[in-house]
């Protein structure tokens, strides 16, 4: 049946035969078809109805008590959130086109924060103890129109950044084994391996369209918003009501042409669509309030009193060498690197996700990884670690093979650990043990299997080296000349010295055309 000859009210294709709502995934999801008011029912047999109401029953009956729905559709029509609020059960929508692709990062980044607040929000209220005890633990409930793909996308999206380590085929099996057939849609299952760079077992295939759904069958409502009847309830133009229920979306209106796949191969990408430059913009967009975190974390790494605190860009900048302090180099201990012209990031390490901010304080995503050290934490990856350092771009003199690469040459935090107050060789060294060394033990031992596919990742990474100051003259004449980026200057750096935020008056930058002035020096 087409979308023309289809009445305003009719239930979604394929939905009547959906299996309502899944078996407890990951500890607590329930994927759910979406629950339909009763406008939809005129010609529907009363046991085949499903609303609200029936799925805060059916989980009951699971043993879950649902704390929040998550609402992926593409339309305001199916129900009003306003029934699970009366029975305190908070609404969130994320808008999600199903039939033009896989989630957005950007959709797929909201969902995650929503559900990691939600689960703390139940973790810190005292009436969910007294409710297990009754037997009823929580549940969030997410639902798209019918529960599978777009659905199972984002649940494994979640599993993937919430857990000690990404493991793709096994939450795409579980998945499956909650809801069968699983994610059905073969375009959504690459998608997602592709995006995390996991090999994909012989044991994970795509299961096929289920019985319930034939291909012509589409996930879109029976009717877009703008062809909702005027004066309608959910008509999204007049009911200003509506609008100031709990349920929101800040993504942009149905029917705009979507951007996922040019973000899925920004993400990815090898660089060999073009040359590159050290200010290329990499990642991801990132969910206002998952950047705002973000933000609040690099300033909380970079600040020991957190009372001088304010949410700007926390990097240590340095100040030009000039006559007036070079008696600094004498007075402590000095360490001395390259000046490399490269863009400056911070780079945050977490579960879900390698988020890079610049000087602007824009927050961006990157599908990258980096495991701790695997005898003293075991598998699993960084949470909570914040370096420092610049990219640059590295040109094969021979070849003109181009290579982007994040120089670390600072960090804050390991792994929820504060360590800016450290000496700076001690923070360096840090850097090299606990970040780059697993990191290039994981890639040794997964790249030649193809386990993960390590080249398809958007830099490598590599910890920049610093030497003692009577180097200065040998990094000048023999050092820089040999790079494969562009080297402008000098960086002196305190060798004991903590980590200074913002305007660091020891931290000195000196670049080529001052040579004269400081050539004693050297």
């Amino acid at each position: 049946m087409t979308d023309a000859v289809r009445g305003a009210w009719d239930v979604p294709e394929g939905w009547l035969t959906c299996p309502n709502m899944s078996d407890v995934f990951a500890g607590v999801f329930l994927a759910s078809k979406a629950p339909l008011r009763e406008s939809f029912y005129a010609n529907v047999k009363d046991e085949d109805r499903y609303g609200p109401m029936d799925a805060l029953a059916l989980a009951e009956s699971k043993g879950r008590i649902v704390a929040c729905v998550i609402d992926l559709t593409n339309t305001s029509r199916y129900y009003d959130p306003a029934e699970f609020e009366r029975a305190g059960v908070r609404v969130v929508k994320i808008r999600c086109a199903g039939r033009e692709g896989a989630p957005e990062a950007r959709e797929v980044s909201e969902f995650v924060y929503v559900a990691q607040r939600c689960l703390a929000e139940i973790a810190s209220d005292g009436r969910w103890a007294e409710r297990a005890r009754a037997g009823f633990r929580p549940a969030i409930l997410v639902h798209c129109t019918h529960g599978f793909n777009r659905t199972g996308a984002m649940l494994v999206h979640y599993c993937q950044r919430a857990h000690g380590w990404p493991e793709l085929n096994k939450w795409v099996s579980e998945f499956a084994t909650a809801r069968p057939p699983g994610i059905y849609k073969a375009d959504y299952l690459k998608s997602l391996f592709d995006y995390y760079l996991e090999r994909r077992f012989s044991t994970t295939k795509d299961p096929g369209v289920p019985s319930w759904k034939s291909d012509t069958l589409s996930d879109a409502p029976p009717l877009a918003d703008d062809k909702v009847p005027e004066g309608d309830l959910f008509d999204p133009r007049v009911n200003m009501s509506y609008k100031k229920t709990l349920a929101h979306s800040r993504a942009p209106i149905p029917g705009t042409r979507r951007t996922s796949q040019r973000a899925l191969e920004a993400a990815v990408s090898d660089g060999t669509a073009g040359p590159m430059h050290h200010e290329d913009v990499l990642g991801e967009d990132v969910f206002e309030e998952q950047t705002y975190e973000v933000q609040k974390l690099c300033v909380w790494a970079c600040f020991p009193d957190d009372a001088d605190a304010r949410l700007s860009f926390p990097g240590s900048q340095p100040v030009s060498l000039s006559r007036d302090n070079m008696s600094l180099l004498k007075r402590e201990p000095y360490s001395v690197t390259w000046k490399a012209d490269g863009t400056r990031y911070m780079v945050l390490l977490m579960r879900d996700g390698v988020y890079l901010i610049d000087r602007k304080f824009t927050v961006r995503r990157v599908q990258m990884r980096f495991p701790l050290p695997h005898k003293k934490f075991g598998t699993a990856v960084h949470h909570g670690t914040l370096m420092d350092g610049e990219m640059v771009v590295d040109t094969d003199p021979k070849t003109q093979k181009q290579m982007r690469r994040f120089l670390a040459y600072d960090l804050m935090a390991v792994n929820g650990e504060r360590v800016s107050q450290r000496p700076f060789l001690e923070r360096l060294n840090i850097v090299r043990e606990f970040v780059v060394e697993p990191r290039k033990a994981f890639l040794a031992q997964t790249g030649p299997s193809g386990a993960y596919a390590a080249n398809k990742e958007p830099f490598s990474v590599r910890t920049k080296e610093f030497h003692p100051l009577q180097f200065a003259r040998s990094i000048i004449e023999k050092f820089i000349p040999a790079l494969s980026h562009e080297s402008d200057g000098l960086i002196f750096q305190p060798s004991n010295a903590p980590y200074v935020p913002q305007t660091y008056e020891s931290l000195l930058k000196w670049k080529f055309p001052e040579l004269n002035s400081v050539d004693f020096l050297l």
